[in-house]
């Protein structure tokens, strides 16, 4: 058992080998994305902060690096999966205007 949220769910899918489970609330804020296997909780992401919006689907791209929802406000957000450690190597790239506002953002959050 995966204790994903504590509302309902509203919308879940399973990525196309079926390693990975993304699940959303009715609540419609939190998306969250675990590994089958031993049920880890991977990423978690927010879709807004308005409770207002109803997530009506969920699904993965056939390489799994991408999450896809749809949602009742006529939004479609992509959230991309990737280890974080990785993320914060490409934001600190030197050089490119990436990296330099991944640096920017980086030392504002701290």
């Amino acid at each position: 058992m995966i204790p994903a949220h504590d509302s309902p769910l509203a919308a879940l899918a399973f990525n196309a080998s079926g390693t990975l489970i993304a699940t959303a609330s009715e609540k419609g804020t939190v998306i969250r994305v675990f590994c089958v296997a031993d049920g880890q909780k991977l990423y978690e992401f927010r879709r807004g902060m308005k409770r207002c919006a109803s997530i009506w689907s969920l699904a993965f791209s056939a390489d799994s690096l991408f999450l896809c929802a749809s949602s009742n406000t006529e939004t479609v957000h992509i959230f991309k999966l990737e280890d974080p450690k990785e993320a914060n190597k490409v934001a600190e790239e030197p050089g490119t205007w990436m990296g330099y506002l991944g640096k920017a953002l980086l030392s504002s959050a701290s």
